[in-house]
């Protein structure tokens, strides 16, 4: 039996059928963590891992506070490297301590460098607030 050849994904608008042939079959970010893939780095509030760009947005909410709402597919071009950066892994994080913070990390699989950071820091206080922190590596010497 022939196998049809996967649809190539490109930095442009994604479809269901596009997404799912880059990263597996998922139905909300969630689904993706724990799990390991390219990372092509940042542009404004993007990210791209295996080619394929996710925007995190921010829950407006009232303008003192604001959370994590959303990770989805971006539908734009953007900027980002042609060649992989790092190669992470996507951790969920719930930090119950000082700082409160409740979020995900891309984790580099090789080093443990934190890339990208981002969630709702001090969500258990009156106001929370929305981050979104993208850390590069210090260059070689």
């Amino acid at each position: 039996m022939k196998r049809k050849p996967k649809k190539k994904v490109t930095n442009k608008n994604y479809t269901e059928l596009q997404v799912q042939s880059a990263l597996g079959t998922f139905t909300s970010f969630e689904d993706l963590v724990g799990q390991e893939f390219d990372f092509y780095g940042v542009d404004n509030q993007v990210f791209v891992i295996d080619k394929v760009p996710f925007e995190v947005l921010e829950d407006p909410s009232d303008g003192y506070r604001s959370y994590l709402d959303t990770v989805k597919v971006a539908e734009n071009n953007l900027i980002a490297f042609k060649v992989p950066i790092a190669r992470i892994k996507i951790e969920y994080a719930d930090d119950l301590g000082a700082e409160g913070f409740s979020g995900y990390h891309l984790k580099d699989v090789v080093d443990g460098h934190i890339w990208l950071r981002f969630g709702t820091e001090r969500y258990a206080e009156y106001y929370p607030y929305f981050i979104f922190n993208y850390c590069l590596k210090e260059p070689y010497s």
